[in-house]
């Protein structure tokens, strides 16, 4: 049953159809900054939450703030990280 779910949502990302319905990147970029500013302020190594913290800003820079979280694949296929 969820590979349908999980085939259906490539072919949606694929076509570019990444609709921020629920979530958007500029909402995931203003709460990353929060939790790393809490979890350094606890002595909590931030190094994961930096480097995705990296990629949603470059989608942010790229336009793609108001997208759906699916969106940065585009993000990650593009430099290499994906």
């Amino acid at each position: 049953m969820r590979g349908g779910i999980h085939t259906s949502r490539a072919a949606r990302i694929r076509a570019g159809h990444c609709p921020g319905e629920r979530s958007t990147i500029a909402s995931a970029a203003s709460g990353i900054a929060h939790v790393i500013s809490t979890a350094t302020g606890h002595g909590i190594d931030v190094g994961m939450l930096a480097a995705a913290k990296s990629t949603i800003d470059q989608a942010v820079a790229d336009g793609y703030g108001p997208k759906g979280l699916a969106r940065l694949t585009t993000v990650l296929h593009r430099t290499g990280r994906a």
